[in-house]
């Protein structure tokens, strides 16, 4: 029998590069930005699917403990992680510049320094059970999509929930349908949001807990890897 050969892209659409994946003869695509996924089944009659990122129940896990007790012992009001690409960089400059204490975990772009960003460094990078308590003992996780999230949202909205921590993010109209919690609780159209977010939720402590609670016991059941095989399966032998 013949054995489809399908492709995955789970990233934003700069890394089409030289576009070969258009000129390669695949079964199927799948690719997580609904722009990109009309323009390839629209423009250029691909077979093309809208698949999503998810998260990795094996790997990403909440914290057994009680979330007040980890909440005093991470100290942390908002943290951020990933390396610091410049548009990263400049938007959490701001938060730091409105005067919130923002701590960061990942790699420092040595290209475009900013010591305001530098000095908030705590020179760890985060995995497993460290990454997991970091961002649930965390007040707010800020997650500051990348430009070419067109019409997508990166992993890290679905692990960070997945793990139950606290998220703020940039708002795209396709988080309507990933979510249990209304996007206007969590997510900003811009950094001047993003800021009165922060100091709304700050003191607030058990409405973030009771969103984080929701959010999580969700993202666990429906934004899987399994789920998001399963759909692939149902797609390519149907």
């Amino acid at each position: 029998p013949l054995i489809p050969v399908v492709h995955i892209n789970p990233d934003a659409l700069t890394t089409f590069e030289y576009q070969q994946v258009f000129a390669s003869p695949y079964d199927a695509f799948f690719t997580k930005d609904p722009y990109i996924v009309s323009f390839m089944r629209n423009k250029m009659k691909l077979n093309a699917y809208y698949l999503p990122e998810a998260l990795n129940l094996r790997v990403h896990k909440p914290v057994e403990k009680d979330r007040s007790q980890l909440e005093k012992e991470v100290g942390i009001d908002v943290v951020a992680f990933g390396t610091m690409y410049p548009y990263r960089a400049n938007m959490v400059s701001q938060l730091i510049r409105a005067g919130i204490n923002v701590s960061l975990f990942g790699v420092p772009d040595k290209r475009f320094p900013k010591t305001e960003i530098t000095r908030n460094f705590k020179n760890e990078y985060i995995t497993g059970k460290r990454k997991a308590e970091v961002l649930m003992g965390s007040k707010i996780v800020f997650n500051n999509f990348h430009y070419a999230e067109i019409e997508s949202v990166n992993v890290k909205y679905f692990e960070i929930n997945g793990i139950g921590g606290f998220q703020l993010c940039d708002y795209k109209p396709t988080l309507e349908e990933y979510t249990k919690v209304p996007t206007s609780k969590y997510a900003y159209k811009t950094i001047d949001e993003a800021i009165d977010l922060i100091r709304y939720y700050l003191p607030r402590q058990e409405e973030r807990f009771q969103i984080a609670q929701e959010q999580m016991e969700y993202f666990r059941e429906h934004h899987t890897y399994e789920k998001r095989i399963e759909k692939i399966f149902r797609i390519i032998f149907k």
